[in-house]
């Protein structure tokens, strides 16, 4: 009986473990309002500049680092590309 039960529970998670659910619809997704994504684009900027202060690069790739995420997220969105993904 433990052995089924086992059986049955690792053909209903993946691989990580983690329970297969589906997909909500579109209309209960709560998607990120434009101060969120500001704001999380913001924090990992600042996580950007400590980064670049702890492996001291210099000041010139700190400020082309930060153009280049600012730039990316002028056309793409946090929740396509999470912005600890692109750092």
């Amino acid at each position: 009986m433990l052995e089924e039960d086992l059986a049955s529970n690792q053909q209903s998670q993946d691989g990580a473990g983690f329970t297969a659910t589906a997909a909500p619809a579109p209309d209960e997704v709560q998607y990120l309002t434009v101060a969120d994504e500001l704001s999380l684009v913001a924090y990992y900027l600042a996580q950007l500049v400590r980064l670049c202060k702890t492996y001291k690069f210099p000041l010139p790739v700190e400020s082309t680092a930060m153009t280049y995420v600012k730039r990316f997220y002028l056309r793409n969105t946090c929740m396509d590309y999470h912005p600890k993904n692109v750092m």
